[in-house]
């Protein structure tokens, strides 16, 4: 199968995801001994989990006391009545609930197809580096909260305003390292569906100011795209996907698109254009002067070896590779805070006539230091679904949290011992 067929399979079956929403809670934990992992010598990990129901969102506080995760309360039905974003804080470690209340409401019963549209948006979270503020992403506004209380303190909007289509919902959002400013990805959506088009946005997070934007009217989003920062935030790393027949709109070749791009955010902005090779899935920075990417592609066939790939920014050359037996590196990667701590999604998949299939869910750790495996989960058990499975790393990388999004499933958190 072409990478291009790929393409139209994954997105197929994305267009046709619905949200579910769920409400039960039930938290225990578990305990993964080495003895249960395929690897010898590995370190220890304890397994939290919650179950939540369908999760929107999630984010590991840094001191890694407490998981924030927003979930759905609906009124009516999946298209009519009531749709509630609720934000919740947990004590994972204790089991209990501190906090709980809704953030966001949508009336969904006026029949409004915007309304309906936006309130089925891809939802974001995530902590300041400091713990102080929680951020947390609608679709299309940015609502700030206060983390002593969990109070909210502003809102901004982070799209564009616009009278008609297409709209633009938020595919993805990472604070900078210092919190004073934030990254968005956007994807447009015209009345029929996603559409070409695509906004790399970067916000004041102090005054809701937006500092500057980049349009690639060629391109698309999906939510498991890359967008990092450098860890001294002087360089923001993204990837796109090529609309090379995928969907309406403008068209560009996948051969000569450069689907990595590397911003230096000076008062001249410099960029590196990068051709992968691959189609690039998460990307992160090592360093300031280096970034890794995963591939984009499903893990079968000639693809099932795509390994990570390292590339030096200054000469927008291939630096290394590390190759991750059996089934590659794929569509989400992730670095922790301090540099010495990397995660990639290592799972399998399958080919399902038209679709792909995901057979199995796993990550894996490296230690930057020495690129040394030093831990491969064993399978995660929830909902087989690689494209909407989610991971973050604590500052350290002693924490790994793992959930999925809109789609019924736990969310774990992994500590090592």
């Amino acid at each position: 199968m072409t990478r291009s067929a790929s393409k139209v399979l994954q997105y197929g079956k994305c267009t046709l995801k619905l949200m579910l929403y769920f409400g039960p809670m039930l938290c225990l934990s578990t305990f993964v001994s080495n003895g249960s992992l395929a690897m010898p010598n590995q370190q220890p990990f304890r397994v939290y989990e919650l179950k939540l129901g369908s999760t929107l969102a999630a984010a590991l506080a840094p001191d890694g006391s407490r998981v924030a995760a927003i979930t759905s309360e609906r009124e009516g039905g999946e298209w009519s009545g009531k749709a509630f974003d609720v934000l919740q804080i947990w004590d994972f470690r204790s089991e209990k609930l501190l906090v709980e209340r809704k953030v966001r409401f949508w009336d969904v019963l006026s029949g409004d197809r915007v309304l309906v549209m936006e309130s089925n948006f891809p939802r974001s979270l995530a902590y300041m580096p400091d713990g102080r503020q929680l951020v947390y992403c609608d679709g299309r506004a940015l609502h700030v909260f206060v983390t002593s209380e969990y109070r909210e303190v502003r809102t901004f909007s982070v799209t564009p305003t616009t009278s008609g289509w297409p709209l633009w919902k938020v595919s993805h959002m990472i604070p900078s390292p210092d919190g004073g400013k934030l990254a968005v990805k956007l994807q447009a959506w015209a009345e029929k569906g996603i559409t070409s088009g695509v906004l790399v946005s970067i916000y004041s997070l102090v005054s809701g100011t937006l500092e500057r934007t980049w349009k690639f009217e060629t391109a698309l989003a999906d939510v498991g795209d890359g967008l990092a920062w450098s860890l001294d935030g002087k360089r923001l790393a993204f990837t796109l996907i090529p609309n090379d027949g995928i969907l309406s709109g403008p068209q560009v070749s996948r051969e000569n698109f450069p689907d990595l791009r590397v911003a230096e955010l000076r008062p001249e902005t410099n960029t590196t254009e990068i051709n992968t090779g691959y189609s690039a899935g998460d990307v992160a920075f090592v360093g300031d002067d280096a970034v890794v990417s995963v591939s984009e592609n499903p893990a079968f066939g000639s693809s099932r070896k795509d390994s990570l790939r390292f590339w030096d920014i200054q000469k927008g050359k291939l630096e290394r590779e590390i190759p991750s037996p059996p089934d590659g590196a794929h569509y989400h990667l992730q670095i922790s805070q301090d540099g010495r701590v990397l995660l990639a999604y290592i799972g399998k998949d399958r080919r399902n006539e038209n679709f792909v299939d995901t057979a199995e869910q796993r990550f894996r750790l490296w230690n930057t230091s020495s690129w040394d495996v030093v831990f491969t989960s064993p399978p995660i058990q929830g909902p087989l679904n690689a494209r909407d499975i989610r991971f973050a790393l604590s500052p350290t990388g002693n924490l790994i949290l793992v959930w999925w999004q809109n789609v019924k499933g736990p969310i774990y958190v992994y500590e090592r011992q």
